[in-house]
Formats: structure tokens, C-alpha cells, sequence
């Protein structure tokens, strides 16, 4: 369930298997973080910089008499919803946004001429495109 719920937010597996793997060895350098997700080390660096990004990872650079590493910590899972308000916020501006371009975009689409009468739709996402077209000309 946990998977499934990381894939929805929108993290593919090899960033699934990163983050659960960071998350279960607590801080760790690249190396370890790679092992434990069974992912190459040059792909975890990319992996871990999308997850910095999205606000789920931090990291620190450790510097010892031997061990100069950085080292790689999962934030609190309550970034995730913090990362959620976020992409919501994000959405609500784009949405604002073609909202006010919404009639000049009428207008050239009524602008560039016939449209055509007969439609093929397929599968469920077909008759939902119908009905939602449907109900918005009543």
C-alpha cells in the first residue's frame, strides 16, 4: 500500500526504492542508499537530487579525519503532504493563468474554421470524455 501510494503521488519505483531505503537506514552516503535499493550509484545521485527537489531528502557533508562524504536523510513523511499543498498551490496558479487566456484561445479556435461532426472515443476514457461533454452542454 505504500508503494501504491508513492507511485500515486507520482514517484516512479527506482525513487520509491530510494526514499523507503533512505527512510530504513536512517542518514547514509550514496553508496549505501544504492545498495539498499538495489540501484546503480550514478542513478541514485539523480534520484536523490528529484527527491532533494521535491523536498522529501537533505543531506549534510560529513567531514572526518578518514570520511569526507555527504550523507543522505529522508525528511519526516509529513513532507509528502507538505510536497501535495505545494503541487495544489502550483495547480491553482497554471488554472488562474489559462483562465485569463481562456477567451483569446476561444477566439482563435472559433477562428479557424469547421470542426469535425463525427468522433471516434474509446474504452472508459472515451465515455467519460462523452458524458463530461455531455453535462457541460446542459
Amino acid at each position: 500500500m505504500i508503494v501504491e501510494n508513492l507511485r500515486q503521488f507520482g514517484l516512479n519505483e527506482k525513487e520509491i526504492a530510494v526514499y523507503l531505503g533512505l527512510i530504513s537506514l536512517g542518514p547514509a552516503p550514496v553508496s549505501l542508499v544504492a545498495k539498499e535499493a538495489r540501484v546503480n550509484r550514478g542513478t541514485s545521485y539523480d534520484i536523490l537530487k528529484n527527491l532533494i527537489e521535491l523536498g522529501l531528502v537533505s543531506y549534510y557533508k560529513h567531514y572526518g579525519k578518514e570520511d569526507k562524504r555527504q550523507y543522505f536523510v529522508a525528511e519526516p513523511p509529513q513532507k509528502l503532504l507538505d510536497a501535495i499543498e505545494n503541487k495544489k498551490r502550483g495547480l491553482e496558479t497554471v488554472g488562474e493563468q489559462i483562465a485569463k487566456s481562456l477567451p483569446e484561445l476561444q477566439s482563435m479556435y472559433e477562428k479557424s474554421g469547421a470542426r469535425p461532426t463525427v468522433k471516434y472515443y474509446e474504452g472508459n476514457a472515451g465515455i467519460r470524455t462523452i458524458l463530461q461533454d455531455v453535462l457541460s452542454i446542459t
